[in-house]
């Protein structure tokens, strides 16, 4: 049997500027999972995008500006990601990919991370996880 498999984290925020946040550790790979970005559902159009290598946590930004990782200790990174909202209200989702690109994919069991303490905050500055 095949399965479709995402990581997905939605929200509605006001037109403003936001800042995700979630903490990771690598699972099976280096690059594995390693890929988060950020969908407005509402215009269909992808805002924001971030790549780490858990190895160095070095963090690349695919869209947008403003990703950063920080070192949490025993292996975690705390990934965040700056976009803003262009609309009223916005529905927005947060992908997780295994390969750098796909959010919906058929499910590997030898491709995983470890997920923790997914925050959506209004405002452009990264604050304490609550």
């Amino acid at each position: 049997a095949s399965v479709a498999t995402n990581c997905v984290q939605s929200g509605v925020v006001n037109a403003t500027s936001c800042v995700y946040s979630i903490y990771a550790k690598q699972g099976s790979g280096a690059t594995d999972a390693n890929l988060f970005s950020v969908y407005n559902n509402t215009s269909s159009t992808l805002l924001a995008a971030l790549s780490i290598n858990y190895s160095t946590g070095v963090v690349t930004q695919t869209t947008g500006t403003g990703a950063t990782s920080t070192n949490a200790g025993n292996g975690w990174y705390r990934c965040s990601i700056a976009f803003t909202s262009l609309f009223g209200s916005s529905n927005f989702n947060v992908f997780l990919s295994t390969d750098g690109s796909t959010t919906n994919y058929l499910g590997d069991i030898t491709k995983g991370v470890y997920l923790f303490g997914a925050q959506m905050q209004k405002g452009s500055n990264l604050t304490q996880y609550y």
